[in-house]
């Protein structure tokens, strides 16, 4: 599962050459989404409100994409009402996103779900900013963030980690992050580099569960980063996809 962080491009003008306009390239790309179960961001209201979700069922024959509905019928309500969501991802590093209109009510494996039209364009990015490499936990990474008290710091350990930004494991659930958040000072803690002071900008969370109990896993981008740090980050995530890469 792949952290969905990354913000919506409102002028596709300026991504032409990163447009997908072939219908099968669309129909593999959006079934690679649903079988890999990558979380997919719904944004509506004019970018104001979004859901996480996943794809359930792509079906050509029908110009058909269904995706799971919010747990919310009102914010189902004010999605359907919206004439224009957009749909944003992450697969493989590689950033997804497509428009679409007019979406509706459905009903799948006797769930409720949504469904649109399949797009008829999709762009496909990719930038390094957008790169996300999972962290292995014996690598003890993590991020310090201030507490609620001046004598406590959160101790968040890190999912996976981007040149652009990182997704962290709050065991706290009870805490309460809000969404466009600024969190001025935090401290990353990485193997064999010097605890790094950045600025975090919350994009979302997300209450999930492991096998033991349920967390809060929080999306964030860093702020403003200094060229020595991202040089740093880029090599540490080339580090840890190499690895991965070894393993597999």
């Amino acid at each position: 599962m792949e952290e969905q962080t990354t913000a919506i491009e409102t002028d596709l003008k300026n991504y032409e050459r990163y447009l997908v306009h072939s219908r099968i390239a669309i129909v593999a790309l959006l079934n690679e989404l649903k079988d890999e179960h990558t979380l997919v961001t719904v944004y509506f209201n004019a970018g104001k409100e979004f859901i996480v979700t996943n794809l359930l069922r792509i079906n050509p024959d029908y110009e058909e994409l269904v995706f799971d509905s919010s747990g919310s019928s009102k914010t189902n309500d004010r999605l359907m009402a919206s004439p224009r969501v957009i749909f944003v991802a992450t697969l493989h590093g590689i950033k997804i996103q497509f428009p679409a209109i007019n979406a509706e009510e459905t009903i799948y494996r006797k769930r409720p779900a949504m469904r649109v039209r399949l797009p008829t364009e999709l762009m496909r990015l990719q930038r390094r900013d957008f790169y996300r490499v999972k962290v292995p936990g014996n690598l003890q990474a993590a991020c310090l963030l201030p507490g609620p008290s001046k004598d406590r710091q959160l101790h968040m350990p890190l999912i996976d980690l981007g040149v652009g930004g990182a997704a962290l494991k709050l065991s706290d659930v009870e805490m309460n992050f809000q969404v466009g958040q600024i969190i001025p000072r935090a401290q990353l803690i990485l193997p064999e580099l010097a605890p790094m002071t950045v600025k975090l900008d919350v994009r979302y969370t997300l209450l999930m569960r492991d096998l033991v109990k349920p967390y809060l896993r929080v999306g964030v981008r860093f702020v403003d980063c200094e060229n020595a740090q991202a040089k740093d980050l880029q090599l540490l995530v080339t580090q840890l996809d190499r690895e991965r890469l070894s393993v597999e």
